[in-house]
């Protein structure tokens, strides 16, 4: 029987999954991962961009449906059933800035993978 191993999540862990070998028949040294590359960002960074980007598409996109007509149907964000309901993205910027988070933008374009690399044992 093979023992199975649990290791505790880290946050703050910058190492990427292992890699996986795509075909060992076919492709013997080529594997699906990023080899022993280190991330740029953290596992709670990178969990926290992709919901500031989800939010920020979602609340972008109320503007085609405002447009169109649909302004009934927009999707909003609140911090408290006391606050006012958000419906834009500047608004959002705004009420992060207005409760004293610290915001810095970067404005860039890069090709996208999809988090697929690939790389040689």
């Amino acid at each position: 029987t093979e023992e199975l191993r649990c290791e505790s999540y880290d946050p703050d862990d910058l190492r990427l999954g292992e890699p996986v070998p795509v075909n060992p028949r076919l492709f013997p040294d080529l594997y699906l991962g990023y080899g022993d590359a280190k991330s740029s960002h953290t596992k709670r960074e990178v969990l926290k961009m992709r919901l500031l980007s989800i939010l920020l598409n979602k609340l972008g996109a109320n503007y085609y449906k405002e447009v169109n007509d649909a302004a009934d149907d927009l999707f909003t964000v609140q911090r408290s059933d006391e606050d006012k309901p958000i419906s834009t993205p500047s608004e959002f910027v705004q009420a992060l800035l207005d409760t004293s988070h610290e915001i810095e933008a970067v404005p860039s374009s890069r090709l996208t993978t999809f988090g697929v690399g690939m790389c040689i044992k």
